[in-house]
C-alpha cells in the first residue's frame, strides 16, 4: 500500500532524521544548546544505520533504498541543521548567509561525489575522499561551546572560520579512513560527554 523499504536499518536512518529535524526545530525556537544535542545523535545515528544494515540479509533494492535514504537525510542533517544553528545562534548577517550557503553547497557536492565515487581502497581499511559531512555532528557541538572562552569578534570568527574550514575540508581530495572497530565505542562515548556538556548548559 506505501511506498518505499519498512526494515531496521531504514529506521535507524530516519531515527538520524528526527534527530535533524528536531536540532532545526530547537534552534528555530532558541534552544541552542538541545539543538547541538540533537546533531550529535544524528550523527551517531547515521554511524550505526550501515553498521546495523550488515548484520541483515538484504536483497539489492533495499541496499540501494538504504543508500538514497542515506544521502538524503544527510544534507539535511548535517547540511541544513548545522546553518539553521548558525543562524538563529545570530550569525544572521550578510556575510553569514553568503558562507552557509556555500557550505550547504560544499555538503551537497561531497555527498553527490560520494554519491557515484564511494570508497577508495582495497585493503582492510578504506578511505572516504574528502571529510565526510556526518563529522560535522561532532565537530560544531564542540565549535560552539568556545563561546564560553571567548567573547566577541573572537568568538565569532571562530565559528565563521569553522564553517568555511568544514566547507572546504569536504571538498579537498585527501583521504580520510572510514572509522570501524573501537570507533563505534569511542564516538558514542564522546557522543554522551558533550551532550550532558550541553544540556547542563542554559537552553539557549
Amino acid at each position: 500500500m506505501f511506498l518505499g523499504v519498512y526494515n531496521i536499518p531504514t529506521a535507524v536512518s530516519f531515527l538520524a532524521l528526527i534527530f535533524g529535524m528536531a536540532s532545526c526545530i530547537f534552534s528555530f525556537n532558541g534552544y541552542i544548546g538541545y539543538a547541538l544535542v540533537c546533531l550529535i545523535w544524528a550523527g551517531i545515528s547515521d554511524l550505526f544505520d550501515g553498521f546495523i544494515a550488515r548484520r541483515f540479509d538484504l536483497n539489492e533494492q533495499e541496499k540501494a533504498f538504504g543508500a538514497e535514504i542515506d544521502s538524503i537525510n544527510d544534507i539535511v542533517n548535517f547540511g541544513a541543521a548545522p546553518a539553521m544553528i548558525a543562524l538563529h545562534s545570530g550569525f544572521n548577517s550578510p556575510v553569514d548567509h553568503i558562507l552557509l550557503t556555500a557550505y550547504c553547497c560544499a555538503a551537497a557536492m561531497r555527498l553527490g561525489h560520494f554519491n557515484i565515487s564511494g570508497l577508495i581502497g582495497e585493503g582492510p581499511v578504506k578511505f572516504y575522499t574528502g571529510l565526510p559531512v556526518t563529522f560535522s555532528a561532532m565537530i560544531f557541538p564542540l565549535v560552539f561551546s568556545v563561546k564560553f572562552m571567548l567573547s566577541g569578534p573572537s568568538y565569532i570568527w571562530t565559528v565563521r572560520a569553522s564553517y568555511a574550514a568544514v566547507g572546504v575540508l569536504f571538498l579537498l581530495k585527501v583521504p580520510f579512513p572510514k572509522p570501524k572497530g573501537i570507533f563505534y565505542v569511542i564516538f558514542p562515548a564522546l557522543a554522551v560527554i558533550v551532550s550532558v556538556f550541553w544540556i547542563m548548559k542554559p537552553a539557549g
